[in-house]
């Protein structure tokens, strides 16, 4: 038996095409506690390891945290406190804070997604408010090699007007290029050589379907981002095969059931992407053209939340699993799905008061 094999779960019965990656365990963060989770039943997913009053986790500004996928470090905020807490999740029966990074003069009221270059060991923390020590709002550089002890790096000033207010960060780590949005635009920057040149910008695109675009993530291999236009209750798909040239391709939108889209994820082995909503719906949409994109499905009645709510996802299992700040009873939903898209709620786990957060990842212990 193969050891992706051997990850199978008794609980549900996997068949099909045998692509994808599986995972064993996550970490949920958010309103000022830190959980990791054994998701070897996912319908029955259990508590591993628990940090309950750390304020670096009480996030409240946009899903202002990140995941290094993989050295297997969560990233959150406190935008209130402007505090930035790192967690080392590979041994999920053992983690803790390692580090943290705390001066409002350099970081001040983090918001949107931190993006970050898990190669590098960087991240990329936006500042929802002018910085003391800066003449603007940032998109600062923390280097957390040294988890212990973060350094701050090098920093882009984005100025005090309308533009410079950012809603969503996104990183392509393959071809290192750092995409962030604001109202109606979405800018790219060259952020290759942060000890030279720095973070550098590509280019400043306004395009109407853009509106408040919050959760985004980028298609590698086939060189395409997409975004989750929470205003216009739309998905929206953009060319990068040129960073310095951006090009919406398409834009799916629903005012129902895309109502308030706020995070997308992606099955790339199927060529599907998955949109949970604030108004709280999860749905499939089929991305095997990006030009001319079609939603396939739609489960209704999973409860959002304009601050935190993710999406992760099981591609071999074909699994998504959902979690909102503060949702009824703290639950993960599980929401399987097949190759042509057609989603089908399987349950859920009732977590208990202790596991308030938002921030969802999935990964494989060490």
């Amino acid at each position: 038996m193969s050891t992706v094999a051997k990850k199978l779960q008794t609980a549900f019965t996997v068949s099909g095409d045998g692509l994808g990656e599986t995972f064993d365990s996550a970490l949920l963060m958010g309103a000022n506690e830190a959980t990791t989770l054994d998701l070897t039943n996912p319908l029955g997913i259990t508590q591993v390891s628990f940090i309950n009053n750390e304020s670096g986790f009480d996030n409240i500004s946009f899903n202002a945290a990140g995941f290094d996928k993989t050295n297997l470090i969560g990233i959150c905020s406190n935008s209130v406190s402007d505090k930035i807490v790192f967690t080392d999740a590979s041994n999920p029966s053992s983690f803790s804070v390692n580090g943290s990074y705390t001066d409002n003069s350099i970081i001040n009221l983090p918001r949107s997604e931190i993006a970050v270059d898990s190669a590098n060991e960087v991240c990329f923390v936006t500042s929802g408010a002018v910085p003391s020590a800066r003449s603007g709002r940032t998109i600062q550089v923390l280097d957390y090699s040294t988890i212990s002890s973060p350094t701050v790096g090098t920093y882009l000033d984005i100025g005090t007007n309308s533009t410079s207010n950012r809603y969503g960060t996104t990183i392509d780590e393959t071809n290192q290029v750092l995409y962030s949005t604001t109202a109606n635009r979405l800018y790219s920057y060259d952020v290759s050589d942060l000890a030279g040149s720095g973070i550098v910008e590509l280019d400043n695109y306004y395009n109407s379907n853009f509106g408040g675009m919050r959760g985004m993530v980028v298609d590698v291999a086939n060189e395409v981002l997409y975004g989750c236009n929470y205003a216009g209750d739309k998905l929206v798909s953009v060319d990068i095969s040129d960073p310095a040239n951006l090009g919406v391709l398409d834009s799916v939108t629903d005012a129902t059931n895309l109502n308030n889209a706020y995070t997308v994820e992606l099955d790339t082995y199927r060529n599907l992407a998955f949109v949970y909503c604030v108004g709280g719906a999860i749905n499939c949409i089929d991305i095997s053209d990006p030009s001319n994109m079609v939603l396939k499905s739609t489960l209704t009645g999973y409860s959002g939340n304009a601050i935190e709510q993710t999406i992760a996802i099981d591609t071999f299992k074909k699994l998504v699993y959902l979690k909102a700040k503060f949702n009824s009873f703290n639950r993960i939903h599980v929401v399987s799905y097949t190759p042509e898209g057609a989603l089908t709620a399987e349950g859920y786990t009732s977590l208990g008061s202790s596991n308030d957060g938002g921030i969802l990842n999935i990964y494989n212990k060490v």
